[in-house]
């Protein structure tokens, strides 16, 4: 019996041997490219420098030390943060999803601010996006400089103190193959009411390359996510694509501001988004040259949808109930003798 004991327990550890990555580095830079699997806990700010890549495969738990940060570096020195200067492949998919909280045990669990988040820096390769992961229990779950721009989709974002996603970009010239920002797939829960869910923002000192980009902000779910559900910022395009969101439980809805002056074509289509949860506007757009906002719906709240220097607007089909100020507000210079607004639904306003 008391050898069959022993064999036992050479089995048990010998599987949890496999199941804790040791050879990731938990702390400081990485000294070359990694794969990470398994279980990995972290006790301070991970760098991967640029030129390093950090791949970690299908199933992963990367856990961050609640609460502290023994690299006392970073943007918040008292919390962990992944940063990237080089590449992060993620291999998660729907089913089996890279997984970042805090290293927090029963009968505790994972909490808002644990640790700070992933940070995407000027110099992170933006040729992979950030993919099927699930980030959780920090300040902000993705941190991206004005240098970065990979996409991120298929992400679950949720109990953040500040952001849920934020994006700022432009000042790095845009890769020949790539058409532009795509955030779609996402869902966001519980980001603190003072920050926006998603945050999309061009830089002021943004590279000419990306006056004839191409963006889509498409399919996301923000529920109880910030002060307002999605903020995009981007003052020159060619196509800008918010299509097919919901957003629920925010204070306000859905913002896109452009530039009224612009030389490129600024061409909006704001189209199949729902807006619920009594938000104080819906949809507040302005400065753009060419919008189409159709087949939308905003339920509650106070405002439905107001344009503000807004060219060539078509405000079409959508469906506009229970509010308790203006339905459909057209402001600003060249607004009303352009616009289109027919075929919609406005009841108990």
């Amino acid at each position: 019996m008391t050898g069959w004991l022993l064999k036992s327990m050479v089995m048990v550890l010998g599987v949890l041997t496999f199941v804790a990555d040791v050879s990731a580095t938990t702390t400081g830079t990485l000294p070359a490219d990694e794969v990470w699997s398994g279980e990995v806990v972290i006790t301070g700010d991970v760098i991967v420098p640029e030129g390093v890549t950090l791949t970690i495969e299908a199933g992963t738990t990367v856990k961050a030390a609640a609460l502290s940060d023994d690299q006392a570096g970073g943007l918040d020195t008292t919390r962990i943060e992944l940063i990237i200067e080089g590449t992060l492949n993620l291999l998660g998919t729907s089913s089996n999803p890279v997984t970042f909280t805090s290293d927090r045990r029963r009968p505790q669990v994972p909490t808002a601010g644990d640790w700070y988040g992933i940070v995407l820096t000027d110099t992170a390769d933006s040729t992979v996006s950030i993919h099927d992961a699930v980030i959780e229990a920090g300040v902000g779950g993705i941190n991206g400089y004005v240098g970065s721009h990979q996409d991120i989709v298929d992400c679950t974002v949720r109990d953040m103190t500040e952001f849920g996603i934020r994006m700022a970009f432009g000042e790095a010239p845009r890769d020949a193959a790539d058409p532009g920002i795509e955030i779609s797939g996402n869902t966001l829960e519980r980001i603190n009411p003072f920050f926006p869910g998603i945050d999309l923002q061009l830089s002021d000192d943004a590279d000419s390359s990306w006056d004839d980009a191409t963006h889509q902000i498409a399919g996301n779910v923000i529920q109880d996510a910030g002060y307002r559900g999605m903020s995009v910022s981007v003052s020159d395009f060619e196509l800008l694509e918010v299509i097919d969101n919901s957003v629920s439980g925010t204070v306000s809805g859905i913002l896109v501001g452009g530039n009224y002056y612009t030389t490129s074509r600024n061409q909006l289509e704001v189209h199949d988004n729902s807006i619920s949860g009594d938000p104080d506007t819906g949809f507040e757009i302005y400065g753009c040259r060419s919008i189409t906002v159709a087949n939308n719906s905003v339920t509650g709240g106070m405002n439905g949808i107001e344009l503000t220097n807004a060219t060539a607007a078509r405000i079409v089909s959508n469906t506009l109930d229970g509010g308790t100020g203006v339905a459909i507000a057209v402001l600003g210079h060249g607004a009303l003798s352009e616009a289109q607004v027919h075929r919609n639904q406005i009841t108990r306003y």
